[in-house]
């Protein structure tokens, strides 16, 4: 349920599980939330928006659980210079903001260049793989399995050096247990009907889903935690209170919320909130674009990245959605409707029969982001009673389930059943 009254209507009830507050009603704090009121604590949410409006509205919809290489690499590194000549190219950054950014991109850069590639790898595979498995359990939980496909997805080569250079992460990809087809030009046309004539091949990887509407699911996911008695407080969170190394309240638009345990899942705005606790972490804003295209539809059911564009199209329940380009800015720019139409655009070159005259609505969402790719999941140094889920950049809602897991763990006290110091907040 949402709640809509005074500071008074928030006292914690007494007895049983601890209370759990969640700050965040995006897809990491609304999946914690259904973890720990399934595990018996009661639990409340708040989120300046309605679960599943934020950045867990407009993504690609993917259950990328093959995806687990960091952003940061080598190869990464060499091709930046090149997106940033090109102001339409996948990696934009505002030239005021780059000051700021700087501190960030160093340690970007030299994660990218000398960091532990592999070790990476392997924490965010412990994130990701199970997505889909666990997305069709909490599906079929709670009477969604409709808004979930594990039909895998398709790269898809504009020639052949970019399969080619595509080929050794695929392969590791295969090595965890996610296998690749692949398809010459008429393999591909004949798998993906309707996808440009341009393209030489491509890979269709197992093992991969997509949600038809990932906003819808994280409402449905929402809406499961209120008929368990959860509770959703649409507020600001606009101060925290402590006393003897521990929250015990939140200063909210609504007035004080008071609290037992504390989860910060708040994606991009959370380091806004660890600095409140003393505990200020790199944390950025990737801002990434969609094109939906409403009422339209593909004629197949397979997401699809163009391996040079970085862009996704994504067949979905009322539309087809074209997401993309990474963009440095603050968290408060402003929308580009260059970068946004350039979004429709790349989805015309991948799809050309999308008609570009019917209805056509873009969105901008905010990414969080760490230096090394890999979220922050842990304790809170500077009070006990709280838990850090945030940072999972693109594959936030891949992680989101097991993510929600080790809060759960977290939260009650236990050590978590994988090896969580990869995500501890003190490596920064």
């Amino acid at each position: 349920m949402t709640t809509n009254g005074s500071a008074n209507d928030f006292a914690l009830p007494e007895g049983g599980q601890p209370h759990v507050t969640i700050i965040g009603a995006g897809v990491v704090g609304v999946t914690a939330a259904y973890e720990l009121i399934k595990s018996g604590h009661a639990v409340r949410i708040i989120d300046r928006l309605a679960p599943g409006d934020g950045c867990s509205f407009g993504n690609a919809g993917v259950f990328a659980a093959a995806s687990a290489q960091p952003l940061a690499s080598p190869q990464t590194m060499l091709k930046v210079p090149g997106y940033l000549m090109d102001p339409m190219g996948p990696l934009h950054i505002r030239l005021r903001y780059l000051p700021r950014l700087m501190p960030w991109l160093i340690r970007f850069g030299w994660n990218g260049l000398f960091g532990d590639k592999a070790a990476a790898t392997r924490a965010m595979h412990t994130l990701v793989a199970s997505s889909v498995d666990d997305y069709m359990r909490i599906a079929d939980e709670i009477g969604a399995r409709d808004l979930v496909r594990a039909n895998g997805w398709v790269y898809a080569y504009n020639n052949e050096a970019e399969r080619d250079a595509n080929q050794a992460m695929l392969q590791q990809d295969a090595a965890r247990g996610f296998p690749f087809e692949a398809m010459d030009g008429a393999a591909l046309q004949a798998r993906l009907p309707g996808i440009s004539a341009h393209y030489v091949g491509g890979d269709l990887v197992h093992g991969v889903g997509h949600t038809t509407n990932p906003g819808k699911l994280v409402k449905a996911i929402a809406a499961a935690v209120g008929k368990r008695g959860g509770e959703v407080v649409e507020a600001d969170v606009i101060g925290i209170q402590r006393e003897g190394g521990r929250v015990v309240g939140l200063e909210t638009s609504r007035g004080l919320m008071p609290v037992e345990r504390l989860v910060i899942a708040a994606g991009a705005y959370s380091a806004r909130l660890s600095a409140m606790l003393d505990e200020p972490l790199p944390l950025e804003t990737e801002r990434g674009y969609h094109a939906f295209f409403v009422g339209q539809t593909l004629a197949h059911e397979y997401p699809v990245m163009d391996a040079g564009l970085k862009a996704v199209v994504t067949p979905m329940e009322e539309g087809v959605r074209a997401a993309g380009t990474v963009e440095f800015a603050s968290l408060d720019a402003a929308e580009s409707e260059a970068r946004a139409r350039n979004v429709q655009a790349m989805a015309k070159r991948m799809y050309p029969d999308l008609d570009d005259s019917g209805e056509i609505t873009t969105w901008l969402g905010r990414r969080p982001t760490l230096p090394d790719s890999l979220p922050v999941i842990d304790r809170a140094r500077s009070a006990d009673n709280v838990v850090y889920a945030f940072g999972h950049q693109h594959v936030g809602l891949t992680g989101a389930p097991a993510t929600a897991r080790i809060v759960g763990q977290l939260i009650r006290g236990e050590t978590p059943n994988q090896d969580i110091a990869p995500f501890r907040a003190a490596r920064f």
